[in-house]
């Protein structure tokens, strides 16, 4: 009786320690990686050279922009002071447009991300938008929290499969297509890795894990395979509605016109496009065509 009690006892910590090592060198080899798809050099969508994103506070409104209704039109006119940056402790006078891509209502003891754009000569600053890092992370706290009440530790191991998912996505799938592979197959990738890590971490069962792993990876092999058929039949419905148009109009109008235009308006009945003749192509009746 002892050696059967102890025995099991032996074995789940033999067992623990080698799924601690597997673990181990997943996840080195995971980084490696991760590391290795990273390490590349990133052309910059638009130059910021001159320009800096800081936060700042509102201390004084120099000049407001309300009418007399409350409507506020231009710019208002308020004094920042820096805190963060080579500027930082500075107070510096800026504009705050009241659009809807930039700047805010600003008010005496708000914090702002401002724009600080600098040259040899002067410095400009310009309200960007209000600061919105702490609203965020309340937002964020109080979505992790309430998984957690619902879930508990279920909870806990869904949130550390959402954060995995997130991390993927920035470190794997976007560096993936940006270094010019297959959008589609990077994301069957991902998605068999993401969900291969949040299925282990909710139900934390090997065999099981190791089948339901197995499905999602002929599910999204599948998927990825399946598209080209249907884009497939897309483009053969296309190029028949397309190819009738043009038989009707060849055997009823001159073989000598050129009927791009009637093409274009038959793209958007068949198709419903919205592109005019940028997507169509136009053909010539000529002889017996």
């Amino acid at each position: 009786m002892v050696k059967r009690l102890m025995k099991p006892s032996v074995l789940s910590k033999s067992n623990l320690f080698l799924r601690f090592w597997i673990a181990l060198a997943v996840v080195l080899a995971f980084g490696a990686v991760i590391r290795k798809i990273n390490d590349f050099s990133k052309t910059p969508l638009q130059t910021t050279d001159g320009r800096t994103f800081v936060k700042a506070e509102v201390v004084e409104i120099v000049k407001d922009n309300a009418d007399e209704t409350g409507n506020r039109n231009g710019y208002q006119t308020v004094m920042l002071e820096i805190l963060e940056g080579a500027h930082k402790g500075e107070k510096l006078e800026a504009s705050s447009s009241s659009s809807y891509l930039y700047g805010t209502v600003c008010q005496v003891g708000m914090k702002v991300i401002a724009i600080l754009s600098e040259s040899p000569n002067e410095v400009y600053l310009s309200v960007y938008s209000f600061y919105r890092t702490p609203v965020l992370y309340v937002i964020i706290l109080l979505f992790f929290l309430s998984i957690y009440l619902v879930g508990r530790k279920q909870g806990l191991r869904a949130i550390a499969g959402l954060v995995f998912t997130c991390f993927c996505i920035w470190y794997l799938f976007l560096p993936l297509v940006y270094q010019g592979y297959s959008p589609v197959w990077c994301a069957v990738f991902t998605c068999i890795v993401t969900t291969a890590v949040t299925i282990y971490f909710i139900w934390r069962d090997f065999r099981q894990d190791g089948l339901r792993n197995i499905g999602n990876c002929f599910g999204c092999v599948y998927l990825r395979l399946s598209v080209p058929v249907v884009l497939q039949n897309g483009e053969n419905q296309r190029n028949e509605c397309i190819g009738n148009r043009k038989s009707d109009l060849c055997a009823t109008g001159d073989r000598n016109t050129d009927w791009r235009a009637a093409s274009c308006r038959d793209s958007d009945r068949c198709f419903r496009g919205s592109n005019g003749c940028k997507h169509v192509r136009s053909f010539h009746c000529v002889g017996n065509s």
